[in-house]
């Protein structure tokens, strides 16, 4: 608890002096949520019967004045701070509900999560997760907590301390979702991490992507064949990056040959930080080639690179590990076909940074993947299997991590 104090104290500095105009507010919970707001009036308490009801939850959130300015609330938050105690249960499920529920007011918001324990009250509970029952309707708690996130275009990080386990493969979905981060911390570093989450400027809110291909092909894993491709993203900053796949039909892949180019098309909205409104439409010719020398020369390989990072770690999260690796060692394959061409010059720390990222999806996974094949049958080969509910926090937020990956931290995630 000191440690955090201390952390929220620096944080506080830091944002004042940096931007002074920016609203915060504390939400702090225990066996109850107490909701201080911006500190200048006696928190809110929430407690029993009230921590049950998510209607109730929202709408105590909803109903809370619009924080102000840190110019103003700076001494009465430290204030708030300084007096907060260790007590109770983790009614972290609640909390995150209010909060979320505060931030939603506000587009582009974030939210940061940060707890040394499981949530163990009723709503969203994950201490007692032994049933399976009990395991899925706390995930789907964390899950539509995300998507009302999502919604408002509110980003939402999770901060847990090192040598805890808070099962951030449930809760770490609400960062997942919305654009946020995972991490495990030590506690003398929580300053640190919370200034990294702050600093990642909002460049949009409420992005929406529509993908258009030719209705000769199909996006993979992305539900039913289909050669349209809708993805909401709440909030995104200068370095978001989305990538996926799609393949051609089959039966279709003489049709396509008859022609030099195939069009795709993707239509962008989104809303700017000062609330103007903003529509793209990008239209693009791919050329169409059957010679694999021509494919490879047109190659970008950190794109490739970044995307066997992204989707392996996806399929992983979602539960489908053995597809994970097998797509990762696919993926692998043509990235070696592409160094191995005559015409490549990339350095080969490039392609090192890159393979240690992938160590987790080649190697952790494996073990999983071994515990999960006893009693299997083949018609389980394609559902969601519960391999999930045995990742460590480590791992979990490793898998995060990865889905996450941009250019400049490929290299991060190998260390």
């Amino acid at each position: 608890m000191e440690a955090v104090k201390s952390a929220l104290d620096q944080t506080l500095d830091i944002l004042h002096k940096q931007h002074c105009e920016k609203r915060v507010a504390l939400v702090t919970f225990s066996d109850q949520v107490k909701l201080y707001g911006d500190g200048l009036k006696e928190p809110l308490v929430l407690q029993d019967t009230e921590l049950l009801d998510p209607d109730h939850l929202k709408s105590q959130g909803e109903d809370q004045p619009l924080p102000r300015p840190l110019s103003e609330t700076l001494h009465a938050l430290k204030e708030k701070i300084h007096c907060l105690e260790e007590s109770g249960a983790t009614a972290l499920g609640p909390a995150a509900l209010v909060s979320i529920a505060i931030a939603s007011k506000s587009p582009g918001s974030k939210v940061i999560i940060c707890t040394d324990g499981r949530a163990n009250t009723d709503l969203g509970n994950l201490e007692d997760i032994s049933e399976e029952y009990a395991y899925q309707s706390s995930k789907l708690y964390y899950s539509n907590l995300g998507d009302l996130a999502l919604q408002h275009s509110v980003v939402v990080s999770v901060v847990t301390i090192e040598g805890t386990n808070c099962r951030l493969p449930e809760l770490g979905q609400l960062a997942d979702k919305t654009g946020g981060k995972v991490n495990i911390v030590h506690p003398l570093k929580l300053a640190d991490e919370f200034q990294s989450i702050l600093e990642e400027d909002i460049i949009a809110t409420n992005v929406k992507l529509k993908v258009f291909l030719p209705l000769t092909m199909y996006f993979l894993y992305e539900g039913d064949q289909q050669s349209v491709l809708e993805k909401s993203f709440g909030s995104v900053t200068s370095d978001t990056v989305l990538s996926t796949e799609f393949n051609i039909y089959s039966s279709k892949i003489k049709e396509v040959l008859r022609f030099s180019q195939l069009p795709i098309q993707l239509h962008l909205t989104y809303t700017l930080p000062d609330g103007r409104s903003r529509w793209r439409i990008l239209s693009l010719r791919r050329p169409v080639t059957n010679d694999c020398s021509t494919a490879l020369e047109s190659i970008d390989l950190s794109v490739l690179q970044i995307h066997s990072v992204q989707f392996s770690a996806r399929l992983a999260m979602e539960g489908y590990v053995s597809e994970a690796r097998n797509v990762a060692l696919e993926l692998k394959a043509l990235i070696d076909m592409v160094m191995r061409h005559e015409k490549y010059e990339a350095p080969d720390v490039v392609y090192e940074d890159w393979e240690n990222s992938m160590a987790p999806i080649y190697e952790d996974l494996q073990e999983y993947m071994k515990e999960d094949s006893s009693g299997k049958t083949e018609q389980d080969s394609h559902r969601e299997v519960p391999v999930v509910k045995t990742f460590s926090d480590e791992m979990a937020t490793m898998i995060f991590h990865m889905k996450r990956a941009k250019n400049k931290v490929l290299s991060k995630l190998g260390n």
